[in-house]
């Protein structure tokens, strides 16, 4: 197993988290902390008690010895664990990105995604993705799972925003402009 450091997993977390060693509010107004953990979550609260502050070791520790196996039980349970693991290394990154950002009863809405996959059909499952909130409040992390769930390859979020750029017809420069954003909201409407 890859070590902490050149885990691909981990490294998408971690991009996409980002860490910030105190307490902060984050975009839906929850008390975070570290990688994104949120601290009203009962398992955060236990693990980190009511410290004000973690150095990036400690939360890389709490992400790969807690959080990270949570997320992967859950997108696995959320998918069906068969399926799961039948998944290329690519769609699994992306549903355990969406357990850990979303949350397990979160993730559990997205039935037409769940559908998608379980059927074989990564076109659909890209679209159902895309056609969400979570697609306009992350979209460029949205995007990346999106396209690693249809691909099966590991892209950044830079990569996937140009290639929906390019297939929207716009200028691919990676960058989630307003040109993007309403072109978001064009393809939720087209479903």
């Amino acid at each position: 197993m890859p070590t902490l450091t050149t885990n691909p997993r981990v490294q998408m977390l971690v991009e996409n988290e980002g860490f910030r060693s105190t307490p902060y509010k984050d975009s839906r107004g929850k008390k975070t902390i570290g990688i994104g953990f949120n601290i009203d979550d009962p398992t955060v609260a236990r693990t980190i008690g009511s410290r004000a502050s973690m150095t990036k070791p400690e939360a890389m520790d709490i992400l790969s010895a807690i959080l990270l196996p949570r997320a992967e039980y859950e997108a696995a349970t959320y998918i069906g664990p068969k399926i799961f693991n039948s998944l290329n290394p690519a769609g699994q990154d992306a549903l355990v990105d969406m357990s850990f950002n979303l949350g397990a009863t979160t993730l559990n809405k997205f039935e037409g995604v769940r559908t998608a996959i379980q059927q074989g059909d990564a076109n659909q499952a890209f679209n159902e993705v895309l056609d969400s909130d979570y697609a306009q409040q992350v979209p460029s992390r949205a995007l990346r799972n999106a396209y690693m769930l249809r691909t099966g390859q590991r892209v950044t979020k830079e990569q996937a925003v140009r290639m929906f750029q390019a297939e929207q017809s716009l200028i691919p420069d990676g960058v989630i402009g307003s040109k993007t954003k309403a072109a978001l909201k064009r393809f939720r409407r087209k479903k």
